[in-house]
């Protein structure tokens, strides 16, 4: 948790390759294409597993490559993140400084040797009103091909671009999409930076029946 008055370290944002007097690192100098490949595994999930503090209305682009690389500001209560700082570590092997390393291996063991209590766990019960799934449909379009773009990156920056890569291709095909969810405060975060690009969309709340064949 963080305290009242914490101060979180920032890490992972770079200086722009053409800003020669920037004084933030130069992710040029952090780049180890030695580095063991499951370590380097582990700290890109642990930074991909930060919680969101806030996120921007626009993409931040990768200072070595140009792609664009999400809008979220992570953390995990000792140091705060950009979403990107991940793909700085897949992609290009940008190697934190090992005073990082060592806190993650230091969380990952901690959160490794927590004991789950069961008990408490098989004591509870659900408030039996109904069994169903609660779904969110993003209904979305129609639209051009400007606003089909400005969706799909949206879309990355949210849902991960594995999933704005089928938004695209279904809003390019049919000028119309639909995005369904579970989370109504993801959701609610798809429309509103849709409506803040002018693009028509609505929220249809669905109501599912959950499968009694799902216990076996």
């Amino acid at each position: 948790m963080i305290g009242e008055g914490m101060q979180l370290r920032l890490i992972g944002y770079w200086r722009s390759v053409n800003e020669h007097d920037s004084s933030l690192p130069d992710p040029r100098d952090f780049i180890d294409p030695e580095w063991d490949e499951s370590e380097r595994a582990r700290v890109i999930d642990y930074l991909r597993q930060g919680r969101t503090t806030s996120w921007s209305p626009g993409f931040s682009r990768c200072r070595l490559c140009g792609s664009s690389n999400g809008s979220k500001t992570l953390t995990d209560g000792t140091f705060v993140w950009p979403e990107g700082f991940a793909h700085y570590v897949a992609e290009h092997a940008v190697k934190p400084p090992q005073e990082i390393l060592e806190h993650v291996w230091r969380e990952l063991d901690r959160i490794a040797r927590i004991e789950p209590d069961v008990a408490w766990w098989r004591e509870q019960r659900g408030v039996a009103k109904a069994r169903h799934w609660l779904r969110w449909r993003v209904e979305i379009g129609p639209c051009d091909l400007r606003a089909t773009n400005i969706i799909q990156q949206i879309a990355g920056g949210v849902l991960g671009w594995d999933r704005a890569e089928r938004i695209y291709t279904e809003l390019s095909r049919k000028g119309t999409a639909r995005i369904t969810l579970s989370d109504r405060g993801l959701a609610d975060e798809v429309r509103e930076r849709l409506t803040g690009a002018r693009v028509a969309c609505t929220i249809v709340e669905e109501r599912v029946p959950a499968p009694d064949t799902l216990l076996g």
